[in-house]
């Protein structure tokens, strides 16, 4: 492995927010450190593989989040560091710099060779050099923290070792006692590891009155096996789902006919040490999720949204809620499930209290499911920086340099066998005006590069409200089919 190292800009260079004002948001949600507001430097890392996946999570999935190392450029500013496992040109972060008004030299980008089995902070340490050259750029800027995807072990050691509190730990707050950075506590570690998992989740949802399926974690397979009769007793369908796992992975609705055949789908899912969970087979009608902080006080609510689903896996997210967005225009009596944002929100917060008792500090969300009747059962949390936060974050960056602070907006991927060709496509979206405008506050940007052929144009489209974006996005799709071709 090698240092790709590049030179960066100190923190004294000019304002990657081109004298947008987030402050507001940032307080709002509670220190949150990806918007904006004011901030010293960050050496955001992409520890899209870590302690919490590795050996638990096959490396294709892995793989799968390193590619997206990119879309972490959104939410640097100058003098910041980006440390990731996989490449990102120097045209896209031109890309994005023009946006955000930002040159693209003055971010350091530090890439370690892409290993989908090893944390990233492991492979930091094992290529030579790059600790010290890590170092180096850490001295030159002080006060930076640490932004990690997912508060793992061996990233709080890396940053033990260069010296750099991790975000959210730099200070401690007032009454606390003491002074200087906060240690990350035992506790909170547990806790990431705990509740990314579902029987984790689970265990904890129920504790804290949070709606779930009925069901229970099972340790084994024969377990499993019981505890699947035991529910068919009461339900038609049951599902069957590894404790950790993600995209739908080993999913399996059952039903009584299928008993006697669960020995085969154990066969495909050895590697499960950590068990499955049995729940009651519940047909959602929509897939939602909440996003939270929590901050040394507690945690707040920083956004809803609705998930975009396709055979149990996730490929799209839009936000606000549309119950949201009619409670804003004084309509929110109309079109049903008003309270849906309010469950999910007091999940959030009732979670969220739990994870500050742990010492937690940073992002996590709950993903849930609605049924036709409007009732909202939570099925998961993900402890970390998902891959909406930081679409949610460009957006809301965008809309403040724009002067229109409230905007909607949907991310998703369209596949395309082109979907390397940065230029060609940043050059369609001028000519048709689908590129976002700072001028009209709204348009599609890309949002992740495309490095690797044929996994297709990640895109968020950001608009007044989400009728409007779903129209730009039905303009991006009917422009990439008709100039690109489509698979």
């Amino acid at each position: 492995m090698r240092d790709r190292a590049e030179s960066a800009g100190r923190t004294g260079s000019a304002d990657w927010n081109d004298g947008a004002d987030l402050a507001g948001e940032s307080s709002r949600c509670g220190g949150e450190r990806e918007g904006g507001g004011e901030r010293g430097p960050l050496l955001l890392f992409a520890n899209f593989v870590s302690d919490v996946v590795c050996g638990r999570e096959p490396a294709e999935l892995n793989l799968h989040g390193m590619v997206q190392s990119s879309r972490k450029v959104w939410l640097a500013r100058p003098g910041d560091v980006l440390v990731a496992q996989f490449p990102v040109s120097r045209e896209f972060r031109r890309y994005v710099g023009g946006l955000l008004g930002m040159a693209p030299e003055s971010v350091a980008v530090i890439t370690t060779e892409p290993d989908p089995t090893l944390p990233l902070a492991e492979a930091v340490e094992q290529t030579p050099g790059l600790t010290g050259r890590l170092r180096a750029l850490v001295a030159e800027r002080p006060g930076i923290e640490l932004l990690p995807i997912v508060l793992d072990r061996s990233t709080v050691r890396l940053a033990a070792e260069l010296g750099v509190p991790v975000s959210g730990y730099g200070n401690r707050h007032p009454g606390s006692g003491g002074s200087g950075p906060e240690a990350v506590p035992e506790s909170a570690l547990e806790a990431v590891d705990r509740l990314n998992t579902k029987s984790g989740f689970r265990e904890a949802a129920q504790k804290l009155h949070i709606r779930v399926p009925a069901g229970r974690a099972c340790r084994d397979w024969p377990d499993v096996v019981a505890g699947a009769r035991e529910l068919l007793d009461r339900y038609r369908q049951v599902l069957v789902k590894p404790a950790r796992a993600a995209g739908g992975d080993g999913l399996r609705i059952v039903t009584r006919a299928d008993l006697p055949n669960l020995a085969q789908h154990q066969d495909a899912l050895r590697n499960q040490p950590e068990g499955w969970v049995v729940e009651e087979y519940v047909p959602f009608v929509r897939d939602v999720s909440v996003q939270m902080e929590v901050g040394p006080t507690g945690a707040t609510v920083v956004y809803c949204g609705e998930m975009r689903t396709r055979d149990c896996s996730y490929h799209g997210f839009a936000s606000p809620l549309p119950e949201q967005e009619r409670e804003r225009a004084g309509s929110g009596g109309h079109g049903g499930g008003a309270g849906v944002h309010r469950e999910l929100e007091s999940a959030g917060l009732a979670l969220g209290g739990h994870l500050t008792e742990c010492g937690y500090r940073g992002r996590f969300s709950i993903d849930a499911g609605v049924t036709e009747d409007s009732a909202v059962y939570a099925v998961e949390s993900n402890v970390r920086r998902t891959a909406t936060s930081t679409r949610h974050a460009l957006a809301r960056r965008l809309a403040a340099m724009s002067g229109r602070p409230d905007r909607a907006w949907l991310a998703d991927t369209r596949p395309g066998p082109h979907a390397t060709d940065l230029t060609a496509v940043q050059t369609l979206l001028q000519e048709t005006e689908l590129a976002y405008s700072h001028q009209r506050g709204e348009g599609v940007v890309l949002s992740v590069e495309s490095l690797v052929p044929d996994t297709g144009w990640h895109y968020a489209a950001i608009a007044a409200d989400l009728g409007r974006a779903a129209e730009l996005e039905r303009s991006l799709h009917a422009l990439l089919d008709a100039a690109l071709g489509s698979d």
